[in-house]
């Protein structure tokens, strides 16, 4: 006799909610990694609901944009502490660690390329008809450079005007035919952040902690402490931000009146592959060629397979045993240098999430119609680079970074939302640039310390055979004593 039906039927229904349960496992952790996204389409789609079958009124239009509104008040609070934090100990991990010569080979390599990949995204068209020139607009940035008070330059920063003002008598009559009025540059203090000076201050303040041996440690772990809460603060925000992003998607949608931001949007991505690409092939191969004089391409060949992975995982971590690989087997660079600049090149170097982040915050700033300002862009370039490199960077990409970019500018951020819709595929091409980056760096600095490498490998052989000689005397006096105790007991 068989058993009854229950008892076949056990193992295929099992096997079935096991499939089940397993593929909705796969649906929630996509949906995870992707919230951003998913938020995004949701948004769109809440907004085409919206538009066209609801009655618009200004209270509906509130409503909608407080989200969005605390989103960017939450991130503009915890910006400050960030970025001084962060700025502070951004040098301490090579503090100790290795000799003062190749850290400060280090610092250079990694401070040139940042410098060059921000300096790559900024505009280059002209100032209007009432933005200040170029020296005024520079003796405006050193203003700031120099805050009074380290407490106003958290919300108030130095600004120069152009006021247009009657001429006095005096003047009037010595020139009667000029007009009546002149333009003068008037200094004053305006609302906003005065990241320049705060960035630039905090540099200094950590380069001091540095030096004084007898308080550096305890320095640097009281404000490691408060970045560390300032970064958990931030983990914390981010789980709102998907449900915040729904809402300024449809806020975005029913404010929009064409489609002419999809134009704009795909020229946006247009100029940033372009100058990842010429970042990729240009400028970093050209730093390697001055600095080497060898074929910065033999680089890049030799790394290839440590790229490709890098484009396809968008993660730089992921792709670091292959590095590894890459880097130690087919370059033939040093083991010590790989080993240990490669995981810090890993956090520090990115060349690519900077460029992106500054042609980003300059796209909304000019979607907005904002006019343009060096001290602007100075200040946009410098957050970027310290909100994307470090250690200590914020715990955050895409257009989450540049919500912090653009409150710390005091500039409309709301716009930025739409960049989850792009930030996915450039993340991959960020991600490609500065997994090069990193390997060039290593590259440079493995060329620039073959002199050192060889000194301490003969120092290393010296001490050796040293040790060796001195071994064998050890033994051949106890042969001979040995010896000695063998003619006694005879």
């Amino acid at each position: 006799m068989t058993l009854s039906s229950p008892d076949c039927n056990w193992k295929p229904q099992s096997f079935k909610m096991e499939k089940m349960m397993k593929c909705g496992v796969c649906i929630v952790r996509i949906v995870s990694h992707n919230s951003s996204l998913v938020a995004g389409f949701l948004g769109v789609v809440l907004g085409l609901f919206l538009k066209f079958y609801l009655k618009r009124s200004d209270w509906i239009e509130f409503q909608i944009d407080l989200p969005g509104e605390m989103l960017l008040r939450m991130l503009e609070m915890i910006t400050i502490p960030l970025i001084v934090s962060t700025v502070v100990i951004g040098f301490s991990p090579l503090r100790g660690e290795v000799t003062a010569t190749f850290a400060l080979r280090a610092k250079a390599v990694f401070l040139s390329t940042t410098i060059l990949s921000m300096t790559l995204g900024l505009p280059r068209d002209e100032y209007d008809d009432h933005a200040l020139s170029f020296d005024t607009a520079l003796m405006n940035a050193l203003w700031n450079l120099a805050p009074e008070n380290s407490i106003l330059a958290c919300y108030r920063q130095h600004r120069t005007d152009m006021i247009e003002v009657e001429k006095d008598f005096d003047e009037q009559r010595l020139s009667p035919e000029t007009n009546e009025t002149q333009v003068r540059l008037v200094l004053h203090n305006v609302e906003g952040p005065n990241i320049l000076g705060l960035v630039f201050w905090s540099f200094i303040f950590g380069q001091v902690i540095n030096r004084i041996t007898q308080c550096t440690h305890v320095s640097l772990d009281a404000i490691s402490s408060i970045n560390k809460v300032t970064k958990h603060a931030v983990n914390m925000i981010l789980w709102y931000e998907p449900f915040a992003l729904v809402f300024m998607v449809t806020s975005l949608i029913l404010e929009a009146e064409d489609w002419e931001i999809l134009f704009q949007l795909g020229i946006f991505i247009g100029v940033v592959v372009l100058g990842l690409v010429i970042f990729a092939t240009v400028v970093l191969p050209l730093i390697y060629f001055l600095c080497t004089k060898r074929n910065p391409y033999a680089v890049i060949k030799g790394v290839f397979p440590a790229l490709k992975n890098a484009f396809i995982s968008s993660s730089s971590s992921a792709t670091l045993p292959i590095t590894f690989q890459c880097c130690e087997e087919r370059l033939q660079i040093n083991r010590r240098i790989s080993r240990f600049m490669l995981p810090i090149e890993t956090k520090i170097s990115m060349n690519g999430s900077v460029l992106y982040e500054v042609v980003a915050a300059i796209f909304i700033a000019q979607l907005n119609n904002t006019p343009s300002d060096l001290n602007q862009w100075m200040t946009i370039a410098m957050t970027s680079a310290v909100l994307c490199t470090g250690p200590a960077g914020v715990p955050a990409r895409g257009a989450v970074t540049t919500f912090f970019i653009l409150r710390a500018v005091d500039l409309p951020a709301k716009e930025a939302c739409i960049l989850v819709f792009v930030e996915s595929l450039l993340d991959r091409c960020c991600t490609f640039v500065n997994v090069l980056g990193g390997c060039i760096g290593v590259a440079l600095l493995h060329h620039m310390s073959l002199r050192d490498l060889r000194d301490t490998e003969g120092q290393r052989e010296e001490t050796c055979s040293v040790m060796e000689d001195e071994r064998e005397e050890v033994d051949r006096k106890e042969k001979q004593l040995a010896d000695m105790l063998n003619d006694c007991d005879v």
